[in-house]
């Protein structure tokens, strides 16, 4: 089980640091220049507070279940997540 929970988090971070920084251009290049400051600043506040958010729910909903189950559970809704995000995603083009 450690393996493939390690192999996961690998996953997920590979794909978070090659997406954060495509995002944050993105985001940027849709505003005016005289309004950068203000959307990176917007883009850093809404992506920490997705980011505790995020840490705090699935932490709830792993709560006291450290075993397989419990990580199978947070990583299936992650999963879920992750998917519909795309299809958001791909709707925006």
């Amino acid at each position: 089980a450690l393996p493939l929970l390690v192999g996961c988090l690998l996953l997920a971070g590979v794909g978070l640091a090659l997406a954060w920084a495509s995002l944050q251009t993105a985001a940027l290049a849709a505003v005016d220049l005289e309004d950068t400051g203000v959307a990176s600043g917007i883009f850093s506040t809404s992506r920490y507070f997705g980011s505790i958010v995020g840490s705090s729910l699935l932490a709830g909903l792993l709560g006291a279940d450290l075993q397989t189950a419990g990580y199978a559970s947070v990583f299936g809704l992650v999963l879920v997540a992750s998917l519909l995000s795309t299809i958001a995603a791909w709707q925006l083009r």
